[in-house]
């Protein structure tokens, strides 16, 4: 495999986790009794929090890796927005 292509799949990789936590933390918020805007924000935040984490225990500080986990859950957070609230 490429150097580009492996770089291009560990950032796919990133960005997917982001939007894997944001989903599981919006529901599980959901399923606490928290408010719908209050659930958002846990699931992005806690998007955040995975990437800056993971990135800590790396080797190597990826900021690129921690963008990539960020645009992930931002994502599935505009598409929680747009599916339950909008």
């Amino acid at each position: 495999m490429k150097a580009v292509d492996k770089w291009g799949l560990d950032k796919v990789t990133h960005f997917l986790a982001g939007a894997l936590v944001a989903v599981m933390a919006y529901l599980v918020a959901c399923m606490a009794g928290a408010t719908q805007a209050a659930s958002l924000a846990t699931g992005f935040g806690l998007s955040i929090v995975a990437g800056v984490v993971k990135e800590l225990l790396d080797e190597r500080f990826e900021w690129k890796d921690l963008l990539a986990t960020a645009m992930g859950g931002a994502a599935a957070t505009v598409g929680l927005i747009i599916l339950y609230v909008v």
